[in-house]
């Protein structure tokens, strides 16, 4: 015969497998075999012919799934999928004992755990692999590869079906040299004999014996238990612990969820080796994880706990339309007194877009699970306040924090208390006089014609004030090297000729960790400004997290340079006390008069105003005018009509923002609140009152 047209040689385990199914069919009689009963209806042996031939195309889909991910097989993995699924079916159609199906489950779902753990890797991981490679059908690699990227492991214990108790698990019966003994009865006339089936134990980080070892500096993923597999980097190093969560979604009941929360977080902390005395940690991460259902978005398709070793508890819910809902938990101590115990603190929801963009409406603390059925929760609400009297009257945007204490109560979170702690003001409202100075802007023609005007002035006045600071930078001050990129930032002229890197570029190296530093401490100043309280790390992550050349530029045009001195002694004399603080406010009001003077000066439309009223004047004690030229009485009606528009572009701009400020001041003085703001707006009034007096 030809080799090619020669039968497979039965391999020992295949003939094994062989004589262990024929032996059944010898000892199992016919009725038993076709509807699973003994004879005269009596209830079923120990073992069926169903519950081997169960077992035996279950070692064939173990063989063809080690064969897949050795890379030499070439099963899809749809049908090792559906083979699985076919065997899940017969689990309760009936044909099968109770102690059997419960014997078969598990190895059923840890083979299932491994093929969705095995096909996430496999799509997560083709984008970051040459094609070259892909083509190889090196799954076993792919699989610790993908290992490098948490969001693969999305797929782990889901795979879109939320089979939260899916990873692997053992099989019944004991382990020798890495395979299992699966013990299986038979029965003959009311006698039983018992078989051992022996199959291969599959690790889905190692594969069968013949796969390839794991290469060093190569990602991993290691199963710990049956809920939860391990993700290490190339050099071994924890990236998380992977945690099944989803049988949450199915518990029947709260009191179902609590008890399988408690086994949960028990389990969690103990593998991440989190001390836990008097299990106060546990409780407080259990009531967290019965919660789990009230988190999940409607159109979930999966769901994990991914836990690392910096104290971070994210619960990532996958969207089937692609994207996700993060919460984020920590152990950290309570806001419930000072210092208060230590609470599982759940910041507020982050959801991302199918491009991976996250959005974070609520920021910092969002709740916070103390344990025994308590939790402490933080709240906004919007709210209006009206100010002012008469054209002066405007309302402000309020936003009010609350904190409320719960507990749990007949299967229900119920309020036992709440009380505000805060209230900021999210959006300062417009006086009829700010509404109509910044319709006035809008305008047609007028509006673009004072915006260009104000350009110029802008221009100029940075310019000049920018002179001093520049010879010093070239000098190698680096003090001056901040103001002159300060004015430079705020000069619409050289907006239009640098980008942000260009204004960087010009500064020292010491003038470049001075602004550094400048922008670390202004994120620092708006953390602590936050309603609702910031984890310390998170804090300092964000203190020290990269900064951008927007961000930077944002800064040098703020804190430096021509326009920010007045303010800059303001906030210094506020600081201080005693005669330094007065000496330094006032420094800063005059200061910033000058400023504000200084640079209307510059714009040309008040010169233009002034040039007019000269031609004017003068036009018309010309002799010419005088004698009724009719060229001399032409130039003077120009003249003139121009001295009017000018006047009117000059000073309506002028007296509704004065207006404005005179309000502001009345306002600010009677609510007592001195503060930098207050004093600017004494700065600003005060030019208001200069502007009257010294320009015609």
């Amino acid at each position: 015969m030809d080799q090619a047209q020669r039968p497979p040689v039965p391999t020992r385990r295949h003939r094994a497998a062989l004589w262990a199914l024929g032996l059944a069919l010898l000892l199992t009689p016919a009725s038993a075999a076709v509807n699973g009963r003994g004879a005269a209806g009596s209830p079923p042996p120990p073992a069926t012919f169903f519950g081997l031939n169960a077992f035996v195309a279950l070692d064939d889909i173990r063989r063809d799934l080690s064969e897949r991910l050795a890379g030499r097989g070439e099963a899809d993995w749809d049908a090792l999928e559906s083979r699985l699924k076919a065997l899940e079916e017969r689990l309760a159609d009936g044909s099968m004992l109770p102690d059997e199906a419960a014997g078969l489950r598990p190895e059923i779902d840890r083979l299932l755990a491994v093929i969705a753990q095995a096909r996430g890797a496999v799509e997560t991981a083709a984008l970051r692999l040459d094609p070259r490679r892909n083509a190889a059908g090196d799954d076993a690699g792919r699989l610790r590869l993908a290992a490098g990227d948490p969001s693969a492991a999305s797929r782990v214990f889901d795979n879109n079906r939320f089979l939260g108790s899916g990873a692997p698990t053992a099989v019944p019966g004991s382990t020798d040299g890495g395979r299992k003994r699966v013990p299986v009865s038979t029965t003959r006339q009311g006698k039983t004999k018992d078989i051992d089936l022996t199959v291969p134990s599959l690790s889905p980080t190692d594969g069968p014996k013949t796969a390839r070892a794991r290469e060093p500096g190569r990602p991993e993923v290691q199963v710990v238990t049956k809920r939860i597999i391990k993700l290490l980097d190339g050099a071994g190093k924890l990236l998380s612990y992977e945690v099944g969560v989803s049988d949450l979604l199915r518990a029947a009941d709260a009191k179902s969820r609590a008890a399988l929360g408690r086994e949960i977080a028990s389990e969690v902390l103990r593998i991440a080796g989190r001390a836990d005395p008097g299990g106060s940690l546990s409780s407080a991460l259990a009531d967290f994880l019965r919660d789990v259902p009230d988190y999940k978005p409607a159109d979930a398709s999966a769901v994990r706990l991914s836990v690392d070793d910096k104290n971070h508890y994210r619960l990532i819910f996958e969207r089937a339309g692609s994207g996700q809902r993060i919460l984020v938990g920590q152990f950290l101590p309570s806001s419930a007194g000072k210092p208060g115990p230590t609470a599982f603190i759940v910041m507020g929801a982050i959801e991302t877009d199918a491009a991976g963009r996250a959005r974070q409406d609520h920021q910092g603390y969002w709740r916070e699970y103390l344990g025994g059925d308590k939790r402490l929760e933080w709240t906004s609400t919007d709210e209006k306040e009206r100010k002012g009297w008469g054209p002066w009257a405007h309302e402000n945007q309020l936003r009010g924090i609350w904190l409320a204490e719960q507990s749990w109560t007949e299967g229900r979170w119920r309020e036992v208390k709440k009380a505000q702690t805060s209230a900021v003001t999210a959006k300062e409202g417009q006086s009829w006089f700010g509404r109509a100075g910044a319709k006035l802007m809008k305008a047609p023609v007028l509006g673009p014609t004072l915006k260009f005007c104000d350009d110029v002035a802008g221009t100029l006045y940075t310019g000049i004030v920018a002179v001093p600071s520049v010879i010093g930078a070239a000098a190698g001050s680096d003090a001056l090297s901040l103001e002159a990129a300060g004015s430079y930032a705020k000069n619409p002229l050289m907006k239009k000729l640098l980008d942000d890197k260009g204004y960087l570029d010009r500064l020292t190296p010491g003038a470049r960790k001075e602004l550094y530093d400048k922008v670390r401490e202004n994120r620092l100043t708006a953390l602590q400004s936050q309603p609702f309280p910031i984890p310390p790390d998170l804090a300092r992550d964000a203190v020290n997290a990269p900064i951008s050349d927007k961000e930077a530029v944002q800064t040098l045009s703020d804190g430096y340079g021509a326009g920010s001195y007045g303010k800059r002694i303001i906030a210094e004399g506020i600081q201080s006390t005693g005669w330094k603080r007065g000496l330094l406010t006032t420094a800063g009001i005059v200061t910033g008069v000058a400023e504000s003077v200084g640079e209307s000066f510059c714009n040309p439309v008040m010169w233009a105003m002034l040039g007019a009223g000269h031609v004017a004047a003068a036009v018309k004690g010309s002799s010419s005018f005088v004698a009724g030229s009719t060229g001399a009485q032409a130039a003077f009606t120009a003249a003139n009509a121009a001295h009017k528009v000018l006047t009117v572009a000059w000073w309506t701009p002028w007296l509704l923002s004065a207006s404005d400020n005179v309000g502001k001041m009345v306002l600010l003085t009677a609510e007592g609140k001195f503060d930098d703001r207050y004093y600017k707006n004494v700065s600003e009034l005060s030019a208001d009152i200069i502007y009257l007096f010294a320009v015609p």
